[in-house]
């Protein structure tokens, strides 16, 4: 990644408004493709786009308060929901047509009869966004892209001033977001509950939109990406088919109005059709966003955030050596790590691949220092390149299955050592002094701390 685009050492004012440009510019690149009907993805960009925009303008609300306006965001709030009726509508005329090719000879009726009712609203939705939507987003972005080409930063003569990096302010995002996640997931309790549903694809997706810009610039967000579009994709199905029932149950008033009995006939079956889509989607909600496994997804989130708040790079942690790993721990997903160690004296190289439940990465990492204080260097590489420098790490070799598990604001790290009766655990903190609170489950598991136990470090039990 070039250093134009990084984002996470930067002033948080500046990464903000970088980002915010970033996603002005796809959604106005996808605008001249709008006049082309044989372009289908042309819309789907734009609203991609909006937003992505309107989450960095909702999310550092605070670092653009300066010069960008709530006026500003609700216009973009205003655009996007210009495209919704289109998008509904298309969504609805797949389903119908999937439906079409299934049901039976008798039910197709009710099928036939509602499908050109949809294509008409389809057409009509996108021919607004295609015309008026665009207009209005035309001057908006003019008038947007203004305020986000600068920032005011007032400084007193003789003080110093310390701006919050983007990392940091991004940190305490993604603390509250998932925690957001965490809340509006408890309050599903069946496939019914639309609103509840609907905010939790939401809570999803503005989790999503903070990780989305740093999955080049730290380890494991990408898999994290992943799996919140997964998460967003289950929910936006059952959204939609609580949109396809509502859909249903007004054209059922007509063909009752019409009596139109072979039409109502075909309707009641696709009433029945979209019940059964729904809880389907909803059982597979359930099964890969168990409160088990979203508490270790967490889990994961907050020890991203742990690296973002971060500044120089440096690493502070506490490790603890165990008897075993706890009973509890042992129902977390967790990743496979093979690392090795390169040649060198001065210079502590470190190659490793990941291997879990978002694919297989690779990286290749720095470290300098020991004991709790180190400053760690470390970037995604490719899998050829590792391919190549890994024989040169032979007998320095760790291999190890890592679970992370979220407890309070703290995120616990357990590593099982393959080949050795070995259990270790580190917390990583944000000062020296902080003091450590060991959850009492954990507790009858410690043995002692080995922060300064050299023989503890990884490269020390590499062979």
């Amino acid at each position: 990644m070039s250093d134009e685009a990084r984002l996470r050492g930067r002033p948080a004012a500046e990464g903000a408004r970088l980002l915010a440009l970033r996603y002005l510019d796809e959604a106005t690149q996808a605008i001249p493709r709008l006049a082309d009907p044989n372009d289908t993805e042309s819309l789907h960009d734009f609203r991609v786009g909006l937003r992505r925009l309107r989450s960095v303008l909702r999310a550092y609300k605070g670092e653009l308060s300066d010069t960008v306006r709530a006026k500003d965001r609700d216009r973009i709030a205003a655009i996007a929901r210009g495209t919704n009726d289109g998008r509904d509508a298309e969504v609805q005329l797949l389903w119908l047509e999937a439906r079409l090719q299934e049901a039976p000879v008798t039910m197709r009726a009710g099928i036939a009869w509602l499908l050109p009712q949809v294509r008409a609203r389809m057409e009509a939705g996108y021919a607004s966004a295609r015309g008026e939507t665009t207009g209005h987003f035309a001057k908006a972005e003019r008038a947007l892209r203004e305020r986000l080409s600068y920032y005011d930063l007032r400084v007193r003569l003789g003080e110093q001033v310390r701006q919050p990096t983007f990392g940091e302010v991004t940190a305490d995002l993604l603390r509250e977001h998932a925690g957001d996640l965490i809340g509006q997931h408890g309050s599903v309790a069946d496939p019914t509950e639309q609103e509840n549903i609907h905010n939790t694809r939401i809570a999803a997706k503005r989790l999503r939109y903070l990780l989305e810009p740093i999955k080049s610039e730290v380890e494991g967000v990408g898999g994290l990406v992943k799996r919140l579009k997964d998460l967003q994709d289950v929910l936006g199905e059952i959204h939609d088919m609580h949109v396809v029932g509502a859909t249903l149950a007004a054209a059922m008033e007509v063909a009752v109005s019409q009596l139109q009995r072979e039409e109502c006939e075909g309707l009641l079956w696709l009433t029945d059709a979209a019940r059964t889509d729904r809880d389907r989607l909803y059982a597979r909600f359930q099964e890969n966003w168990s409160p088990d496994k979203l508490a270790s997804f967490v889990g994961h989130v907050r020890a991203i955030a742990d690296t973002l708040a971060k500044r120089d790079d440096v690493e502070i942690e506490r490790k603890y050596l165990l008897t075993e790993l706890p009973r509890d721990v042992r129902k977390a997903p967790y990743d496979q790590i093979e690392q090795g160690y390169l040649p060198g004296e001065r210079l502590l190289e470190r190659l490793r691949r990941v291997r879990g439940q978002s694919g297989e990465r690779f990286y290749r990492t720095m470290k300098f220092g020991s004991g709790m204080v180190r400053t760690e260097i470390e970037e995604e590489t490719t899998a050829d390149l590792f391919k190549k420098l890994w024989p040169l790490t032979r007998g320095k070799r760790v291999i190890k299955r890592r679970y992370i598990v979220a407890v309070g604001e703290d995120t616990w790290v357990f590593d099982v050592f393959r080949g050795r009766k070995l259990v270790l655990c580190e917390i990583e903190v944000d000062s020296e002094s902080r003091a450590i609170v060991i959850p009492e489950w954990l507790t009858p598991y410690v043995v002692r701390d080995v922060t300064d136990e050299s023989e503890y470090a990884n490269v020390n039990l590499a062979s």
